[in-house]
């Protein structure tokens, strides 16, 4: 699968000391569970997901299936500063520092998507009855590529 370009981030003292420090990772996407897709026509939704710009599905490793979508927070100032910390909503209130992936959000999944070939690779090799049920013209097509 296509990896992300690793977003690591040099952590000041100030951010050894509070997880939350000089740090706005959990700012720049919103991550929603989506059901599993276990039809084809489930499996082209997702599809669809993954032909706009800043969206990706991952499996996560208690194996749930999540849409993320790369999107900055209105609320952050030029500095990655909440403008509105104090007020913010409960999601952010609740959000549990030991979730925090900032380092390296990409090993917090199991299985990344970030293209339609990416999920197409992965059903053929995870489900390949489904694959061939669904999808022999694929099949055909990338045979009479080699």
């Amino acid at each position: 699968m296509a990896k992300r370009p690793n977003k690591k981030k040099v952590l000041t003292q100030a951010a050894d000391d509070n997880l939350c420090a000089d740090c706005d990772a959990c700012c720049k996407y919103v991550s929603v569970e989506i059901d599993k897709p276990t039809t084809k026509t489930e499996l082209e939704d997702v599809k669809f997901y993954l032909y706009h710009k800043g969206v990706s599905v991952y499996i996560d490793f208690d194996h749930s299936w999540n849409i993320l979508y790369e999107s900055r927070c209105d609320k952050l100032d030029q500095n990655g500063s909440c403008t509105i910390y104090e007020e913010r909503p409960p999601l952010c209130k609740d959000f549990d520092r030991e979730d925090c992936h900032e380092k390296e959000l990409d090993d917090s999944h199991k299985v990344s998507f970030y293209a339609p070939e990416d999920l197409m690779r992965y059903i053929k090799k995870a489900r390949p009855v489904f694959y061939k049920k669904h999808y022999p013209s694929h099949r055909k097509n990338h045979r009479a590529k080699a």
